[in-house]
C-alpha cells in the first residue's frame, strides 16, 4: 500500500511539475512574441530613418554641388574682373 501512495504522490508531483512547465513555456512563447513584435516595428522604425537619412544625404549632395558650380563661376568672375581693374589701371596710366 505504501508503494502505491508513493507511486501515487509521484505522479501528482509529475502531474504539478508538468502544468508548472506548460505555463513556464506558455509565458516564455508569450514573450517571445511579444519581443518579435517589438524588434519588428524597431526594425521599420530603423529602416524608416535609414531612407530618410539616404534621402537627406543625396539632397546634401546635390546641395553642395550646386555651391561648388557657384563657387567656381564666382572664381572665374573674379580673374574676369581682376584682369578688367588692371587693364583700367594700365590704360590710365597710360593716359
Amino acid at each position: 500500500m505504501r508503494k502505491m501512495e508513493a507511486l501515487h504522490q509521484r505522479c501528482l508531483n509529475a502531474e504539478r511539475l508538468k502544468d508548472e512547465m506548460q505555463l513556464t513555456l506558455n509565458t516564455t512563447k508569450n514573450n517571445m512574441k511579444k519581443m518579435e513584435m517589438e524588434y519588428s516595428e524597431e526594425m521599420s522604425r530603423c529602416q524608416e530613418e535609414v531612407r530618410r537619412l539616404q534621402e537627406e544625404s543625396t539632397a546634401i549632395s546635390e546641395e553642395r554641388l550646386t555651391l561648388q558650380q557657384e563657387n567656381q563661376q564666382l572664381h572665374r568672375d573674379m580673374e574676369a574682373l581682376r584682369k578688367e581693374c588692371a587693364l583700367a589701371q594700365r590704360r590710365a596710366k597710360q593716359q
